[in-house]
């Protein structure tokens, strides 16, 4: 009976000292984090490095603070994209292209086409928030990050006003610490049971 109070014992406390995983927690903002207000007449791209190094990724979010659009009464589309290729940092081209139209189409996949539902400057925007889990996008993700780098593309077909974008990346890694702890403790439970076995 002591001899199996004493390893549950043991088992017990290396349990207590393992924590068995470590989250990250990685947030990336564009400069500048409004995007310039993301205008009707350009298209952008928005390129970061990133790479797992070993870490499970377990979500991706991408969010908009405060966006509406400029103009209550008119058609408005934000075409918002996953790219596996854009140069590094926010890139911002001339769309003139007139009406509705995703500039990225037959890009990368796509993530929403977002409209106002309220609109106009004076009103408070709305918080947008994606997750590529939820949406079955994680794969690609981490598909097209396998390089070092992957890149979100915006074409908006009217003006968002909005109070910054972020994409934050979360990961649940096991610390080497972890693993030595938990090394430890299967170590002692060993001894303790051989040492109670003779």
């Amino acid at each position: 009976m002591k001899k199996t109070t004493t390893i549950a014992g043991l088992i017990l406390l290396a349990l207590l000292f393992v924590n068995p995983a470590n989250a990250g927690v990685y947030v990336f903002n564009p400069e500048p984090a409004d995007m310039y207000d993301l205008d009707h007449y350009k298209y952008y791209t928005w390129g970061l490095e990133w790479s797992a190094e070993g870490e499970r990724v377990d979500d991706v979010f991408l969010s908009f603070e405060d966006i509406r659009n400029w103009w209550p009464y008119e058609e408005n589309s934000l075409f918002i994209r996953m790219l596996d290729d854009a140069q590094l940092g926010l890139f911002e081209g001339e769309d003139l292209t007139p009406g509705i139209d995703d500039y990225f189409a037959g890009q990368g996949v796509l993530i929403d086409e977002w409209s106002d539902p309220v609109g106009g400057y004076a009103t408070d925007g709305i918080s947008l928030r994606y997750s590529l889990r939820e949406l079955g996008l994680l794969d690609e993700f981490l598909a097209y990050s396998e390089d070092g780098t992957v890149a979100f593309a915006f074409d908006p077909d009217c003006h968002y006003f909005n109070s910054g974008v972020q994409v934050t990346v979360i990961t649940n890694t096991p610390e080497p610490a972890t693993f030595l702890l938990f090394g430890v403790g299967l170590v002692g439970v060993g001894i303790a049971r051989r040492r109670y076995s003779k």
